[in-house]
């Protein structure tokens, strides 16, 4: 729906005609959703790991909370220092570590595997496998062992 809103609001011709035939289910009405534009208004990954900790599944839900336009986006983001990209550590946006493919169970995982011989996350628990020197404090975002998980 937030798609089709979207479109509408752009003025597609389709969209009012395929939105009569579905009913909001996260909100009581249509005026409730955010309209959204494919590809630069998704999901952000905070919503949910507020503080980059882990979601409570009971609360957890990104659903209507889209991030702004491209440079937002998890593809585009940048560690707090500006000089790593996200995905360098946390996998592809559609296989995010540790993933699970239908196809073959560890397909996502290759890369971790590889570097440290587990599907978890790059350098979660040896921060060594890239920095030369011993790490005092947090350079990306706050640690999992700070971050609770």
């Amino acid at each position: 729906m937030s798609l089709l809103k979207g479109e509408k609001i752009a003025g597609k011709p389709g969209a009012e005609r395929l939105m009569r035939h579905i009913e909001p289910r996260m909100v009581a009405t249509l005026d409730q959703i955010n309209a959204r534009t494919p590809w630069i208004n998704e999901p952000d990954c905070l919503n949910c790991h507020v503080d980059f900790k882990r979601p409570d599944p009971a609360t957890a839900n990104a659903f209507n909370q889209w991030t702004s336009g491209p440079e937002a986006l998890y593809r585009m983001r940048h560690d707090q220092t500006k000089s790593m990209m996200c995905e360098a550590c946390h996998g592809s946006t559609h296989a995010v570590y540790p993933a699970t493919n239908i196809v073959d169970s560890q397909r996502d995982n290759i890369q971790p595997l590889q570097y440290q011989g587990n599907n978890r996350t790059i350098g979660r628990e040896n921060c060594r496998l890239c920095h030369t020197k011993t790490r005092t404090r947090a350079g990306h975002h706050p640690l999992p062992a700070t971050a609770g998980f």
